[in-house]
Parts: C-alpha cells; sequence; structure tokens
C-alpha cells in the first residue's frame, strides 16, 4: 500500500500531531508500506528553512514552502496512494482534496471541528470556514477519524451525514524506562506541565492560583512558540515568579522522571482532542487534574482524573486543594497502566490506522 500524508508541520518539529504522524509514518514503513510525508519547509521557531526532499528512516519527506493558515501545494508521488489528512481547517487538506479527486482520502481533524467558536485560532474566520470550504472537504473525504467516542459524537451531531464515515482511533502514548536517581534538580513540592508554550494551553491559569500553594512550585516544560514572555510577565503580576520555572524542551526520560515525581500533573489546554502527555501523565503520575474540554473528557473518564471547568480559576484551585488531600492507592495506578498498554500503544493504533488506509 501506498501511503502519502499531509501535514502543516514535521520532523523535527515534534507537537502533538507530529508525535503522530511520524509514528504512523515509522511504523507503517517498517510494515514494509510506502510512505511519503508532505508538510511546510519550516515550523514555528525555526530560522531559515529546511531541505525540500529528505529521506527519513524508510520513508521520505517532501518540503514545500508554507504560507497563512497551513497553505501550501504538494505534488503527490503516485496516483493510487491513500491521502492521510491531518488537521481540520488547514487550507493545503482542502486544496490537496480539491486536486486528487479519484484517490481515497481519510482526515484526522484533532478536535478542531467539534471546537467552540471561542477555541477556534480564528473564531470569525471559522464561520466561513466551516460552512463553505470546511463542508465540502469533508463531503469528498472516505473517512473522518476521531481520537475519542466524545468528538465522534459531536462531529456526527454537527455532520449527522457523515455518520457512515466515522472510525474512532485514539493517539498512541510511548512508555520509557527512566533513571529513578536522575540527575534532575526539582523542588521538592511541585506542578508539572508540558506542551507547546502558546495562548491556548491557559498555562497562565495555574500561575493565577499558585500563591495559594506557597510550598509548591510549577515547572513547565515544551517549545515556546512566542508565548512564554507573557507567561513570565504574568508570574511577575501574580508575585509568584519565584515558584515559576520554565524548563525548555526535556527528553521523554525526563518527562517521564518529571511526572512522575510531581505532586499534580496539570494540563489546563482550553483546546485539547486527545492530549497525549495526560495520556502519558496517568501511566507516570498518581494525580492528574485537567481542564474540561474536548476529548480530554474521555480520557479522564476513562483513567481517573479530576477535572474542572475550562479557564474557572476558582475551580482550578478547589480541584488542586481536593487531589492533593486525597491519596491515590497503588491498585488505581496499576489499572491504569493496564489501560493504557492495551489500548493506547502505538502498535494497537498503526494497526487501526492500516486497517482503516485499507478499506
Amino acid at each position: 500500500m501506498r501511503i502519502e500524508f499531509i501535514t502543516s508541520y514535521f520532523y523535527p518539529f515534534t507537537g502533538g500531531i507530529e508525535n503522530v504522524v511520524i509514528h504512523l509514518a515509522e511504523g507503517l514503513s517498517r510494515r514494509g508500506h510506502t510512505v511519503v510525508v508532505h508538510t511546510g519547509n519550516t515550523y514555528p521557531g525555526l530560522q531559515g528553512k529546511l531541505a525540500v526532499r529528505e529521506k527519513h528512516n524508510k520513508f521520505l519527506i517532501k518540503r514545500y514552502p508554507i504560507y497563512p493558515f497551513s497553505l501550501f501545494f504538494p505534488q503527490l508521488e503516485f496516483t493510487d496512494s491513500v491521502i492521510s489528512l491531518h488537521n481540520y481547517s488547514a487550507l493545503m487538506n482542502d486544496y490537496v482534496c480539491r486536486k486528487y479527486v479519484k484517490q481515497k482520502k481519510v482526515m484526522t481533524p484533532y478536535g478542531t471541528i467539534t471546537y467552540d467558536r471561542a477555541q477556534r485560532k480564528y473564531p470569525f474566520f471559522s464561520t466561513f470556514y466551516d460552512s463553505l470550504l470546511g463542508r465540502q472537504t469533508l463531503s469528498s473525504l472516505d473517512t473522518v477519524v476521531a481520537m475519542t467516542e466524545f468528538e465522534q459524537k459531536n462531529i456526527i451531531k454537527k455532520y449527522p451525514q457523515f455518520r457512515k464515515k466515522m472510525v474512532t482511533i485514539p493517539s498512541g502514548v510511548d512508555i520509557v524506562s527512566f533513571n529513578k536517581n536522575n540527575s534532575m534538580k526539582v523542588p521538592k513540592n511541585y506542578f508539572f506541565s508540558i506542551g507547546r508554550i502558546a495562548r491556548s494551553k491557559n498555562f497562565e491559569n495555574v500561575l493565577s492560583v499558585l500563591a495559594k500553594f506557597p510550598s509548591h512550585h510549577y515547572l513547565l516544560a515544551g517549545s515556546d512558540n512566542g508565548y512564554l514572555k507573557e507567561l513570565k510577565k504574568i508570574a511577575q503580576e501574580k508575585k509568584v515568579i519565584e515558584q515559576f520555572h520554565y524548563l525548555g524542551k526535556v527528553s521523554d526520560e525526563e518527562k517521564a522522571f518529571l511526572m512522575e515525581n510531581s505532586d499534580v500533573f496539570i494540563m489546563p489546554s482550553s483546546a485539547e482532542a486527545f492530549s497525549i502527555a495526560s495520556v502519558e501523565a496517568f501511566y507516570y503520575s498518581k494525580k492528574v487534574v485537567g481542564a474540561r474540554s474536548g476529548g480530554i473528557i474521555d480520557v479522564f473518564r476513562e483513567l481517573g482524573g479530576s477535572l474542572y471547568n475550562s479557564g474557572d480559576i476558582q475551580g482550578l484551585e478547589k480541584t488542586l486543594v481536593k487531589i492533593l488531600e486525597t491519596p491515590v492507592s497503588s491498585a488505581v495506578t496499576e489499572k491504569r497502566r493496564k489501560i493504557i498498554q492495551s489500548k493506547y500503544s502505538w502498535d494497537k493504533v498503526i494497526d487501526d490506522y492500516e486497517k482503516t488506509f485499507s478499506i
């Protein structure tokens, strides 16, 4: 089978979507499929341009000049490939759906279809996009991949005519071994979050309650998309700058260490289709808190975390107070790990995508 992925950004950029696509590309190419990834020739924070063509492991990466709203113009390698599109409302997908009419097309929208207008990057323009380009693109697809049952139900509610196109496949997670005696110096008591440092992640909500927990620090890791300066300003205004520590990008081993040793892992984002980091946190951390948003609701219901209403600062404070006082048994931790190992392994996810591509 020939499979061509379309995604705004890709290796060496490592966000949530990029993590899914690279695991699929690597896993499917190892199984003997011919894989090509079409992507932009730059990514947020990069100075300069990446190579136009690059062989990575067993698959090909083709890169193109990228314009606003993720518009670029992929030239597919094959006329009989399955096209795997990633992220609804990225304009390169609309272009592909109109140019390559006859080829099978599968889209993973990552929650964007079901987000509230306020959660969309461009709320005003999203109204016009959904009613024009978006609806036409969805009509041209063979399959739409939701990451949770929550997302699938809400897509069907919005577009009941696409019910037969829907399947649900979660993201996988990487479980790593790490040195329990890691040399990283961390505070005795701390909250931990990880993700792109961007406005939609709502990390400032944690800074807003941090003064209520004077014995705790807040450790934050991830690539800065230009919002770190604002977070530091907020920390200064809230008089918690001494409690706030930005760690930059961390390795998978360091991430696992930080999760396991945190008092609470917090995912405050207002726009999470699935939240790979939260599933990882359920494996390593005993206590996990998240904002009630999108597919994260299903993940927390299944694995037993604590949710608060997105953007509700008082709700976050009360949730943290309660979870700090509530012990988590080893039986609960073991149950979570068994669920994650069976349902969220990359082998299982790649199996499901392979079946979807071949139908």
